[in-house]
């Protein structure tokens, strides 16, 4: 659970601020050894609100079978993580993501050398589908990904397709990331390309992301940027400091700031959160 101090201020010049729950989440988790080197494991969770009286909703399930020699098959209906280092807060504005929330198979194969492969094929369901908000029902997407992690590098490649129809939504998508560790600070980098079905409207996104320790604080810096066919650019960064109280306490802070001529977005956002987990 998670409680935060929040200052913003928009870009017309009016500030707000304000405290409260940000995050309360309980989550299950399950592994069983079935025999024969597989194994499968699974995990729901339920987010209890930020605030009392707040409704409480699912998290979504995923649930892992894995074996040793053959990879492993994952279902899934809980939100994945954003394909870019991005940081803590969104970098980019409204439509930014580019992660998926729709429910999901996905086969991972055993690393070859280093090389691990993945295939995705994602439910035509009402969903998100990497930062395309909403696809009609009976339009499905799939998803193909090649990592490849040796050591300090990892580097990685993203293919989507999808059937869609609408405007506002992917037809195909490509992006790539790669990250290395130098011991004292490791440095990640990405872009995303994504088009939209009949529009044709191209949405480019890049990310570079440093983080390091200094002394007992994780110190994280990241630079984000989009760009939506010809028009606005939005440029965004953030300065994230954590300083562990304990081994399941710790204290935030994040400095974000937005750039752009015409974003109604807040420009400047400061959060000092308190987080803990049981």
């Amino acid at each position: 659970m998670a409680y935060r101090f929040q200052s913003q201020e928009s870009s017309t010049g009016v500030g707000t601020h304000g405290i409260g729950v940000s995050d309360a989440y309980l989550t299950f988790a399950t592994s069983e050894d079935l025999g024969g080197g597989m194994k499968l494991s699974a995990v729901t969770g339920i987010d209890l609100g930020a605030g009392e009286d707040k409704a409480s909703q699912s998290r979504g399930v995923t649930m892992s079978l894995a074996t040793a020699s053959m990879g492993s098959v994952v279902f899934s209906s809980e939100e994945s993580g954003d394909y870019l280092p991005m940081g803590n807060a969104d970098l980019v504005t409204t439509g930014g993501h580019n992660g998926s929330n729709a429910d999901r198979i996905t086969y991972v194969s055993p690393s070859f050398n280093g090389v691990t492969l993945s295939y995705t094929y994602q439910d035509g369901g009402i969903g998100g589908i990497d930062g395309a908000g909403a696809h009609g029902v009976g339009q499905t997407a799939t998803v193909t990904d090649i990592d490849y992690s040796v050591g300090p590098l990892a580097v990685g490649y993203r293919s989507v397709s999808t059937d869609a129809n609408l405007n506002t939504v992917t037809k195909k998508a490509t992006g790539y990331k790669a990250s290395y560790d130098f011991g004292v600070a490791k440095v990640a980098m990405g872009s995303y390309k994504n088009t939209a079905a009949t529009t044709l409207i191209v949405t480019k996104q890049t990310a570079f992301q440093v983080t390091a320790p200094v002394g007992p604080i994780a110190l994280t810096v990241s630079l984000g940027s989009q760009k939506v066919g010809t028009g606005v650019k939005y440029d965004s960064n953030q300065v994230s400091a954590t300083y562990a109280l304990s081994k399941r306490t710790n204290v935030n802070l994040d400095l974000v700031k937005w750039d752009s001529s015409t974003t109604t977005a807040s420009p400047n956002r400061t959060r000092v959160t308190l987080t803990h987990s049981f």
